[in-house]
């Protein structure tokens, strides 16, 4: 199955009729599932409730009349009620269990039982992993389309998707953890998402194909206090709006890509960088910077970036790659024949490097070329030690490339090398985080994608690519076709991974380090 790149205006990779029944099914099942939940741990919670609220009543009246002390011998016992309510709230674990892995064959229910049975995770202060162990803690299925983004406001992650939806939800502490199996709030557009980025931990920006940029004021101590499915009075109370009272930024075209620079956001679309300012509970688009394509200039012919991240006080945003005829760029999503690739050439795959506080010369581009008469596909982009950036694509023989940010000189893009992967590995996504790599192998929409866990070195030649060693490889059986974005968190225990399918399913990790 050809990889679709989502972060383009481009249809999601749709699944066949049956997977499509079936993932509704799975959608319907858990819903289910966790409201069964819900409401047998809350009349448990009544009884519990309306018992002990009996039994001081009665101590109450007893010590109004008089008619016999309240001793110690013959007080109802607390301690054994609430350990009473303990007891019978762990019974109620069993029914969040169905909405833990979606239900699939018998021998996937095998792989996933002797897969995700591992040694108890913590992923807060408390007893460590044991190193080197990938650990299945949830499987979240409430969006209905493909996940386009992952962004975090401290110890909870936020999921914005391609149906138009964003929803916060829970990392669970272990992987008995239970608690708050569904999302704490949901955000919504009339839109599809491309893009979200959490500010300073305060404000949430979401970005749709409509060609605007929401924002919310976001804070952790609130979401930490809501529980599963919150009713959340009024989501305009939250909007942060700009300084004409517009709900939203508007802007000529999609923005694809945001992120945070000096407490401010930079947003990037196809031939422009924006730089969003915030003023207490108002924002405003204070500079843009037009990113034309130096093939063609003259007419406006606008960087289609794609992917960004930001390395230091730098943007690096990738251009996706087209054919030129003579010295005409051809639309994006044009293929010549294979009898007449001969007669064009291609534009490179290259970065841009965006400085929006430089008074003048805002954009640098770094051009990269194979002998391969296909256009390289990016399928992501990456951060690593502060330094680098490391670029995924579907090219056999440039899987990954890594780039050396730096300020006095523009660089080369460099191969990666992957030898300890498979030739016919097509990477799909990709996250970095404290020196670890993690990407997701294609799949079709019928098959279980892969997944690898590389450890990242700088080596001493600075003129080097980065060099990386497998140190795990997970096959992922309860997820079905493409990952479609990846996001990842250190915590005290190791790396909490976040791997979102293409329908719309999202799975925690946890990788102990």
């Amino acid at each position: 199955m050809e990889y679709q790149d989502i972060s383009l205006d481009q249809p999601d990779p749709v699944p066949s009729f049956h997977l499509c029944i079936d993932g509704i099914t799975r959608h319907m099942q858990a819903y289910e599932s966790s409201l069964f939940a819900l409401e047998a741990e809350n009349r448990v919670l009544r009884e519990r409730v309306t018992y002990l609220t009996q039994q001081l009543e009665s101590a109450k009246q007893q010590l109004i009349h008089g008619s016999q002390g309240v001793t110690l011998k013959n007080r109802p016992s607390l301690v054994t009620d609430a350990q009473g309510t303990l007891t019978n709230l762990s019974n109620l674990k069993a029914a969040y269990s169905n909405i833990v892995s979606a239900p699939v064959d018998d021998q996937a229910k095998a792989r996933s039982s002797s897969n995700d049975t591992t040694t108890q995770l913590r992923v807060s202060p408390g007893k460590r992993l044991p190193s080197k162990q990938l650990t299945h803690l949830r499987t979240l299925q409430m969006h209905s389309r493909a996940v386009s983004a992952v962004t975090w406001v401290q110890d909870f992650f936020i999921t914005a998707s391609r149906d138009a939806s964003c929803r916060v939800w829970y990392v669970p502490r272990e992987q008995t953890d239970s608690s708050r199996p569904g999302p704490l709030m949901t955000y919504r557009t009339a839109s599809p998402l491309t893009s979200a980025r959490c500010i300073s931990n305060r404000y949430l920006m979401l970005s749709n194909t409509s060609s605007e940029v929401i924002v919310h004021s976001i804070s952790a101590p609130a979401i930490a206090s809501l529980g599963v499915y919150a009713n959340v009075e009024s989501m305009n109370s939250t909007l942060i709006r700009t300084e004409t009272d517009e709900k939203s930024l508007k802007f000529r075209s999609p923005v694809w890509s945001i992120v945070e620079l000096d407490g401010h956001a930079v947003c990037v679309g196809a031939g422009f960088a924006a730089l969003i300012e915030f003023n207490g509970e108002k924002c405003a688009l204070t500079k843009t910077i037009r990113l034309l394509d130096p093939f063609y200039p003259k007419a406006d012919e606008p960087m289609l970036c794609s992917f960004v991240t930001r390395v230091g006080g730098t943007i690096i945003a990738t251009i996706r790659e087209r054919y030129i005829k003579a010295d005409d760029l051809q639309p994006p999503s044009f293929v010549p024949e294979p009898t007449d690739i001969m007669n064009y050439r291609r534009s490179g795959m290259r970065l841009v490097k965006i400085n929006p506080e430089a008074p003048s010369n805002n954009s640098t581009v770094i051009t990269f070329t194979t002998q391969n008469m296909q256009c390289i596909q990016v399928t992501g982009l990456a951060p690593l030690f502060n330094t680098h950036v490391i670029v995924s694509t579907t090219t056999p023989d440039a899987k990954l490339l890594s780039y050396r940010v730096d300020d006095q000189s523009p660089g080369a893009i460099k191969v990666m090398s992957t030898s300890e992967c498979n030739e016919s590995d097509v990477f799909t996504a990709i996250s970095a985080c404290d020196g670890y790599v993690v990407v997701a192998v294609n799949a079709a929409v019928n098959a279980h994608p892969r997944m690898y866990i590389f450890q990242a070195h700088v080596p001493q030649n600075k003129d080097a690519p980065i060099e990386i060693k497998r140190v795990d490889t997970a096959v992922l059986d309860s997820v079905y076709g493409s990952v479609t974005a990846i996001g990842t968190r250190r915590v005290e225990d190791g790396i909490v991974v976040i791997l979102c399918g293409c329908d719309g399913d999202i799975h925690v990790k946890c990788y102990g380090i």
